[in-house]
């Protein structure tokens, strides 16, 4: 239980900076596009860091990361994909939407998955899909919408959170699935 908390604390930190960021170059007057690059860059440097960690060489601050946040299943795939997955998701977001659809897709992302992860894995019950429970998603809904509701009236960040929280169950990974169908249904919404 601990390993998931540490997980999702990561998850919730890195999309809460995803989103201050994105809104600081929003009221900077910064291009979006310096803001891609930069995540790309970073992208990049953790991805070779990560091959050094599966080829043996101990990098010790992903190495450690990975050591008390990874689960068990992922540990025979690539070091830290879960990450790299987020920032995928983050990066598509902000490159292929307006910055208030993006923030709203990542506010999604960043507060919904967070919370139906853990609600789903330590009280969820019934089952629907893949390892989602309808307690996780229901929890999810909820947890998207508060922050969404500082943004948006009542009835499109409802909306919003449930197509966007929905996604999860899409055939893609949720850390790329859900900002992108969250930001979608902001800018048909808004």
């Amino acid at each position: 239980m601990r390993k998931e908390i540490h997980r999702q604390f990561i998850h919730f930190v890195g999309g809460n900076l995803a989103i201050g960021v994105l809104s600081a170059t929003l009221l900077l007057g910064i291009e979006k596009w310096i803001l891609v690059a930069v995540l790309i860059a970073a992208f990049m440097i953790g991805y070779l860091l990560a091959k050094r960690v599966q080829k043996g060489h101990k990098v010790t601050i992903i190495h450690d990361l990975i050591k008390h946040v990874e689960r068990e299943e992922e540990k025979k795939d690539f070091p830290a994909k879960p990450a790299f997955l987020l920032l995928a998701g983050i990066i598509f977001t902000i490159a292929l939407f307006d910055p208030l659809p993006a923030i709203i897709g990542i506010v999604v992302l960043t507060y919904g998955d967070t919370v139906a992860t853990l609600i789903g894995k330590y009280s969820g019950k019934i089952e629907l899909i893949s390892n989602r429970t309808l307690e996780g998603t229901v929890a999810g809904i909820i947890a998207a919408t508060i922050p969404l509701l500082f943004l948006l009236d009542p009835s499109k960040a409802i909306g919003i959170a449930i197509v966007g929280m929905l996604a999860e169950y899409l055939p893609i990974d949720d850390n790329i699935g859900i900002p992108l169908v969250g930001a979608l249904a902001a800018k048909l919404l808004i």
